[in-house]
């Protein structure tokens, strides 16, 4: 049985000037791609390690987590949250 990847650590969350997210984290040993949540929804995956939610049309904060994926299809747990509140332009 293929091994589960290990949670992605080190996930951090910064506004940019576009009015959205900027996510980066540590690589995840076994991952092929991440997942990435919003709240607990799944808004997207990645197959880097960063991803920049373009989807924000409001400027409260928001929450996310990321898990990592492997070539099977299992995702690992998830990161540690990262917090961050879109820059009204």
């Amino acid at each position: 049985s293929t091994e589960l990847p290990v949670a992605p650590t080190e996930l951090s969350a910064v506004a940019n000037n576009n009015g959205f997210i900027d996510l980066s984290w540590i690589a995840s040993e076994g991952a092929t791609s991440y997942d990435i949540y919003d709240a607990g929804n799944k808004i997207g995956s990645s197959s880097s390690i960063s991803y920049e939610d373009d989807s924000l049309t409001d400027y409260v904060e928001h929450c996310y987590e990321v898990k990592a994926v492997n070539s099977a299809g299992a995702s690992a747990s998830f990161s540690n949250e990262a917090c961050a509140t879109p820059l009204e332009e």
